[in-house]
């Protein structure tokens, strides 16, 4: 087809070495010309591309386990990007909210949280985004039926090499049956 149309072309397949492996190629071709203007061929070239693939493929197989992980733990997970820009909320945030994520994103969340808690909730990550203090904070988020419950929020920061905040990871733990008890 790219010989007839003399575009180029760009494909990957697997080609067995010598030692009887086989391997990826990714192979990409462009048409070449004459000082005439005549075709005279395909100048391209062959990369072997086994290990990305066999990268990308245990990238997806990680996906898919910590989207297994994630969807069947009981607390509400959610990530913030380093600036706490609120990046990411669980199934199960959405569900105990009622409330579609994209509504919660940035600091959307904080609508969920009970008016009487939201400005402890708030100053505490404000603090924590700063690296003042860790977040940890008691506070009661309303479920989709207006109903109040108590939760125990709790986030940890991934740091690069010299300790700056990259992301935030955390989790909100009903705690209504303790905080009642």
């Amino acid at each position: 087809q790219h010989f007839a149309t003399r575009s180029p072309g760009r494909m990957e397949y697997r080609m067995r070495r010598r030692d009887g492996q086989y391997r990826w190629i990714d192979e990409a071709a462009a048409p070449s010309y004459d000082a005439d203007g005549t075709f005279i061929g395909y100048v391209g070239s062959c990369v072997d591309v086994t290990d990305r693939r066999v990268a990308e493929a245990a990238l997806r197989e990680g996906e898919a386990r910590m989207r297994a992980l994630v969807e069947s733990l009981p607390q509400l997970l959610w990530s913030n990007r380093a600036d706490g820009f609120c990046d990411f909320l669980s199934p199960q945030w959405i569900a105990f909210t009622g409330v579609p994520a994209e509504r919660h994103l940035g600091g959307g969340w904080l609508d969920a949280v009970h008016p009487e808690d939201r400005d402890l909730v708030q100053e505490a990550w404000a603090q924590a985004v700063k690296g003042g203090l860790p977040f940890d904070v008691e506070y009661r988020l309303r479920r989709h039926d207006g109903v109040y419950r108590w939760f125990a929020g709790r986030a940890a920061a991934v740091r690069d090499e010299q300790g700056a905040f990259q992301r935030w990871f955390g989790t909100s733990s009903d705690i209504t049956e303790i905080v009642e008890a």
